[in-house]
């Protein structure tokens, strides 16, 4: 019992005993020492577990929708929890903790690998943000350059590292892209575990580092948006690490570049919305160092790292904005959830009660604690930004997409929590008299997480009634581009005929043909790469998305075919020679989306507007999908 307690002093002090790093060591004991590095052990287990993981759900003994298939990962996890358990209770080694965090990373793989293995569609199918990564990679299967998903000669404005590695192994594999990104959402958030805890094992002990990363992975775990979670998992030590002095030291300026230039390419949304909180810790470290010039040039070189490489992303889209301009408009999708998860530290949940938790910590223990005060000022920060959206949002409808900071603070206070247990326990057990029953820290590590791999199979499972299991069937609800469906469920996506809008364009243009369209459904282009005139949602800031309807308003009043035909060709942004639209009280219809409690924008063409002699009509396409193509 004494030598538990002890380690539970050791972890409870969330830093090393110094060490100078001056003693010599023989290479081969430097080459064992760097095998059994934490995040070494992790990074290897990771790699040799999770290709079994995702294939191993789709052996087609266990490739089914029964519940004997759907315990597969279930079962798998918690007889590799009850092995680490054994060796842990045993020897509960620093190595131990890297293998567990890899372990667990292939257990998400598997848990999720079988929730999609009977779909090739992404989390929530083809619809919403799930169609326009689509379409952003289906737009990287033509082209490596930064490109927005569908209006030629515009780079992306929104991080592009994740659609472009899914396009990009597309081309390498000969794969259509929207067949692939369901894979990529599986595996990124298996990753999401692994990179958390290689960066917060270099701040904390391997074991805390662990528990913070995974439940902190809980409060957003959303494969949905696996690109936003791994970089949520990297953001938060990030931060620490760089701006302030913990005890192991800053990450080095290199490394600290390459990681937040990762952050810029795949989701930079975090650094906005703890913009505020960013700021306050800088200065408060810059104001305690003996060397302000020596921290500022530190985070300069920090920047430059990141900028060059992100350089691919950022340049292109900077001198976008510089000469082409236009205001920020994705901002104006405020919806209900501008109000969800205000305080998520008052729900009675286990996340909800971690956070009370660490809220109390982070509030009680500033100052005494070198995480307590920058987690601090990252949930306030954040909050701030909230309120700031929220007040944007009555004065001009545009929100700063503030709605998305809850999962910030959400995240911060729940890895605080955990900091705020680790600390206080053990000296709460000391004043009490009391010690730790022997092996009650592995016991308590082993049910936490075995509680958020159940819980998070539970959330995606199709067919069993989870949290977020509308996300998995809408994969299998969407159909397929001929129109069949991968396995029956209630309340199908309605088909947009692909592949005969593909079969009717091409008997008139021929194969890959190079052709500006207007579409009633933006789903067009998450399947081809065919470039657009506008898309029926609110685009980039520098595609003048507005200017661009309006061009298409003006261009359906034009009754007279010749000029018509002469317009069309030679709009303000440049040509459309291509129309799929829908049929609608006798006429052909496109609609377009503009915002929050905004109405919709119907324009309505008419077949005598086409002059035979100039285009080729289809009208007889499944679901009153009607193709007009120039000649």
């Amino acid at each position: 019992m004494q030598a538990d307690t002890a380690a539970l002093k050791e972890e409870a002090s969330v830093a090393p005993p110094p060490r100078t790093g001056d003693e010599p060591q023989e290479p081969a004991k430097q080459r064992r020492n760097l095998l059994a590095h934490p995040a070494v052990v992790a990074v290897l287990v990771w790699l040799i577990a999770t290709p079994a993981a995702f294939l191993l759900p789709r052996i087609p003994e266990y490739n089914g929708y029964g519940l004997r298939s759907f315990g597969l990962p279930l079962a798998a996890g918690l007889a590799a929890g009850a092995v680490l358990l054994v060796i842990g209770l045993r020897r509960p080694s620093a190595w131990l903790a890297g293998a567990t965090a890899g372990v667990v990373s292939a257990w998400i793989v598997m848990i999720l690998s079988t929730a999609m293995r009977g779909t090739p569609f992404p989390f929530f199918g083809l619809l919403g943000d799930a169609g326009r990564i689509a379409a952003m990679a289906t737009r990287y299967s033509t082209t490596a350059a930064s490109s927005d998903m569908m209006i030629a000669g515009l780079p992306s404005e929104y991080p592009p590292l994740f659609p472009w590695l899914v396009g990009r192994t597309s081309v390498l594999i000969d794969v259509e892209a929207w067949r692939l990104l369901g894979d990529f959402e599986v595996l990124t958030t298996g990753l999401a575990i692994v990179v958390g805890f290689v960066l917060w094992q270099r701040l904390l002990p391997p074991w805390v580092a662990l528990a913070v990363t995974v439940l902190g992975f809980m409060t957003f775990a959303i494969p949905a948006k696996a690109y936003e979670l791994v970089t949520l998992m990297a953001f938060v030590p990030w931060v620490l690490g760089t701006f302030l002095r913990p005890p192991r030291g800053r990450l080095h300026w290199a490394v600290s570049g390459v990681v937040f230039g990762f952050i810029l390419m795949t989701y930079y949304g975090w650094v906005v919305f703890a913009s505020f909180g960013i700021a306050a810790i800088a200065f408060m470290t810059w104001r305690s160092e003996s060397d302000r010039k020596g921290y500022i040039l530190y985070l300069l070189k920090v920047a430059g790292v990141a900028v060059a490489v992100a350089s691919w992303f950022i340049v292109p889209l900077v001198w976008a904005k510089l000469t082409i301009g236009g205001p920020t408009i994705a901002d104006l999708y405020g919806t209900s959830n501008m109000l969800d998860q205000m305080f998520p530290f008052l729900e009675l949940n286990p996340l909800g009660i971690l956070q009370l938790i660490g809220l109390v910590g982070l509030v009680w223990l500033r100052g005494r604690v070198w995480w307590a005060t920058p987690m601090l000022a990252i949930v306030a920060g954040a909050f701030a930004f909230r309120i700031f959206g929220a007040i944007l949002f009555v004065l001009t409808q545009h929100t700063g997409l503030s709605q998305y900071t809850p999962r910030v603070y959400s995240c911060v206070l729940v890895m605080a929590g955990v900091l705020t247990l680790v600390h206080g326990v053990p000296r709460l057990l000391e004043k009490l008299s009391l010690q730790a029953p022997k092996g009650g820290v592995a016991v308590t590590l082993a049910l936490v997480f075995a509680w958020a791999g159940f819980t998070f199979s539970m959330d995606w499972m199709p067919n069993f009634g989870g949290r977020y299991a509308d996300y998995t069937e809408r994969a299998y609800r969407e159909p397929y581009p001929d129109g069949s469906y991968a396995v029956g469920f209630e309340n199908p996506t309605k088909w947009f005929p692909i592949n005969p809008i593909k079969q009717a364009v091409e008997g008139v243009k021929g194969p890959n043909p190079e052709v500006q369209a207007l579409s009633v459904d933006e789903r067009l282009w998450s399947y081809l790469p065919w470039h657009g005139y506008v898309g029926n949602d609110l685009g980039s800031s520098v595609s003048r998305t507005f200017e661009r309807v309006a061009e298409v308003q003006r261009l359906a009043e034009i009754t007279d075919p010749a000029e018509f035909d002469r317009e069309s060709q030679n709009l303000r942004y440049g040509k459309i020679d291509l129309f799929v639209l829908r049929k609608h009280n006798g006429a052909w219809e496109w609609q377009f989306h503009q915002g929050f409690n905004q109405p919709e924008i119907f324009v309505d063409f008419q077949r005598s507007q086409f002059d035979p002699a100039r285009w080729v009509v289809i009208d007889d396409l499944p679901q009153e999908t009607v193709v007009v193509v120039r000649k």
